[in-house]
């Protein structure tokens, strides 16, 4: 079985608390970590484990051994990352709210 590989777009508490979860499915291989900051996509690739501290969150969405990705970041920014994910030919789980707008639901559930 090919697992599905994940990429984690934020180093939020969030994310902290998903990571263990993650990591507990078969199906599923974390590959790494992108935050705001490389300082801190590093501290928490230490901290959880992770082969990969990703320096931007385009650089995440660039690598082509990622498959799919979980957004935990501000809610503010959820529609932006999940359309830079969609066009980046990634699947996409993000945490909730997933938007902040239905216009936003609307565009993101047409390009996906």
């Amino acid at each position: 079985m090919n697992k599905i590989r994940i990429a984690l777009i934020g180093a939020s508490k969030i994310a902290g608390k998903i990571t263990p979860l993650l990591k507990d499915m078969r199906e599923l291989e974390i590959t790494g970590v992108a935050a705001r900051r490389q300082e801190d996509a590093e501290s928490f690739a230490k901290m959880a484990g992770l082969k990969r501290p990703y320096s931007s969150y385009a650089e995440c969405l660039d690598d082509t051994n990622i498959d799919a990705v979980y957004i935990s970041t501000l809610n503010s920014n959820h529609a932006a990352q999940i359309r830079n994910a969609l066009q980046a030919g990634k699947h996409v789980l993000c945490e909730k709210p997933i938007v902040l707008n239905a216009r936003d639901a609307a565009e993101l559930y047409a390009l996906a």
